[in-house]
């Protein structure tokens, strides 16, 4: 495992995000954010510079992640540029406990490369895009019907491609079996930036779709917090319901495609 890589990827991935949301975020701006000076944080990303644990220490302090991605990133610079060996080995050790601990947080983030290069979801929606009746098949086809610049939409068919989820003959695009689920309460970057961009989507949709063609909703209500596990178990229910209903249903005339996004969290403060 290359930490160095991977702590430098938890930045890459988080300036990414914040770009997402406002493509006038610069580095220089990233860098402020997170008390860095602008030509160190760019020696950092560019793997020119190293990091000490304290510097990562006051860095995540400006960072709005999970625990856990904090002590992922704690590590990843300790074993990468810990001060002695000693220290070294202490961070890999970490890591190693970390990874049992919590295989569907740090792994999902750190191993499965798969979904980090398609968080993005014009991925998904180029393959359910595909399965439209009128869609022709080709990169034109899709640029007609996808709200996105050819260029990223060649770009997305070109790297699906790469990850042997696409096959393309003679400029046709074919789909084949894949199986992704990121339904899970995995707190990675790459997983909060694919929500991050349905949001965003959500959001243009209240404003530019006709009411008759979109379903909005909120329900503001007190809970104890003995049964949120029970309701994460629900949501995720009715979600595999409404794709089986889809899937299995006697109408194929798929003619749309549609995003089901659902939230469910805290609006209070812990007690301090």
């Amino acid at each position: 495992m290359h930490y160095r890589e991977q702590y430098i990827q938890m930045l890459k991935t988080e300036f990414g995000n914040r770009q997402s949301g406002n493509k006038n975020y610069s580095l220089r701006a990233f860098a402020r954010d997170i008390n860095l000076e602008a030509p160190r944080l760019s020696m950092i990303l560019n793997s020119k510079k190293g990091l000490s644990v304290d510097k990562a220490s006051e860095i995540i302090c400006n960072l709005n992640w999970t625990k856990d991605d904090k002590e992922a990133f704690i590590n990843f610079v300790q074993a990468a540029h810990g001060r002695s060996k000693n220290d070294r080995l202490l961070g890999k050790e970490n890591i190693k406990k970390h990874f049992k601990k919590r295989t569907e947080s740090i792994e999902k983030f750190v191993e499965d490369k798969l979904f980090k290069q398609i968080a993005d979801p014009i991925h998904y929606l180029i393959i359910e895009a595909l399965k439209l009746n009128e869609v022709e098949p080709t990169i034109e086809g899709l640029n007609l019907v996808i709200n996105y610049p050819k260029t990223e939409i060649e770009e997305a068919v070109l790297r699906l491609e790469s990850l042997d989820l696409l096959n393309i003959k003679n400029d046709v695009i074919s789909i084949k079996e894949y199986i992704i689920n990121s339904g899970g309460k995995t707190p990675s970057m790459a997983l909060r930036k694919h929500h991050s961009i349905q949001l965003q989507s959500a959001i243009k949709a209240i404003n530019e779709q006709d009411i008759n063609t979109r379903a909005l909703s909120s329900l503001t209500i007190a809970v104890p917090k003995e049964i949120i596990p029970e309701i994460f178990e629900k949501i995720s229910e009715f979600r595999r319901e409404i794709n089986e209903y889809i899937i299995n249903h006697e109408n194929q005339n798929k003619t749309d495609v549609y995003c089901l996004s659902s939230q469910f969290f805290k609006l209070t403060t812990e007690k301090k």
